[in-house]
């Protein structure tokens, strides 16, 4: 409580020394991704080892980025074409990958070596028993069990899988182990209903983000704060933001009932920042420095891309 306190003093001194600088200023908002994490839908439900192990996978990352809650985790929905391992097809020196074109109907094979999985495994000497199965291969090492998932396999390696995942919904949560992951959830339901029986397979990215405030002045220096410190915007407030923004440049309006107020949202907080602290421009990056195709994202607004990034300017009709 005491360092909580120390920190809520800290932010007041800084906004009051920061405060005078920017918003005399003409001020940028950059937001920029922090770390992300996948999870599959399939697997929560179908694997209970997968389950506990994601769930300490998203305390931990909690844990790092909101010790003292001032992030909240914005989430995308993806789909991506489904792939498996082929079981009968293992043997000792390769593990096979089937990428499907449908549900059914396999549409690519793709060969790997067990020695290139062998890297991801830290061992010194070969598994006792290897078991192949669609989602997993389960390495034992004496009493050591090691899982390794598909997409876990896919990410590390870097396999070409000609693959990307389509965003068809953005949320926002403060509670990620809840919403959408155990709660019932429209979104969830839609992307299931649309593209589960159609050879996809079901994806929760989990996200965080850092928000920055730029002042730009006629000297050569620059100031920069982040909103944390600021506080020009509430936690709720900045999650619905950047959700908002990502809708408005990732889907399309019919992609739920909630468009119009969130967009409206987005409208309000833009000309609330104009009017506050002379807000010109919301710069937006979002990228993963990892070549796997695990991040190669598109939507029914943007194409395959590794950077999700566009700028917001005070010349657009948003920005009124």
């Amino acid at each position: 409580t005491l360092r909580v306190e120390k920190m809520n003093n800290l932010r007041g001194s800084l906004y009051g020394i920061f405060d005078s600088l920017i918003s005399e200023k003409e001020n940028i908002i950059n937001i920029r991704l922090l770390e992300t994490k996948p999870i599959s839908f399939d697997l929560i439900f179908n694997d209970e080892f997968y389950n506990q192990n994601i769930k300490k996978v998203l305390s931990d990352i909690e844990l790092k980025y909101t010790n003292y809650s001032d992030r909240e985790m914005i989430y995308f929905i993806c789909v991506r074409k489904k792939i498996r391992f082929i079981p009968k097809q293992y043997n000792k020196k390769y593990f096979t990958i089937a990428l499907f074109k449908d549900e059914k109907k396999v549409e690519r094979v793709i060969k790997i070596p067990f020695a290139r999985i062998y890297q991801m495994l830290a061992k010194d000497r070969d598994p006792d028993e290897i078991v192949v199965t669609e989602n997993k291969i389960v390495f034992q090492f004496g009493e050591d069990v090691i899982h390794q998932y598909i997409y876990d396999v896919a990410d590390y390696l870097k396999i070409d899988l000609s693959n990307s995942s389509k965003i068809v919904y953005v949320g926002e949560t403060d509670f990620p182990l809840d919403r959408p992951f155990d709660k019932a959830h429209l979104g969830m339901m839609r992307a299931i209903y649309n593209y589960k029986s159609f050879g996809n397979d079901i994806f929760i990215y989990y996200n965080l983000f850092q928000v920055n405030f730029i002042s730009i002045n006629d000297t050569l220096i620059n100031y920069i704060a982040s909103n944390g410190l600021l506080d020009y915007i509430d936690k709720r407030a900045e999650a619905r933001f950047i959700q908002n923004a990502l809708i408005w440049r990732l889907l399309p309006s019919n992609y739920s009932k909630n468009y119009s107020t969130e967009i409206g949202e987005l409208k309000n907080t833009l000309n609330t920042l104009k009017k506050k602290i002379n807000l010109k421009e919301v710069v937006i990056s979002y990228e993963v420095d990892w070549e796997s195709d695990m991040y190669l994202f598109h939507s029914d607004l943007i194409k395959h891309t590794r950077n999700i990034g566009f700028k917001i300017s005070e010349n657009e009709n948003i920005f009124a």
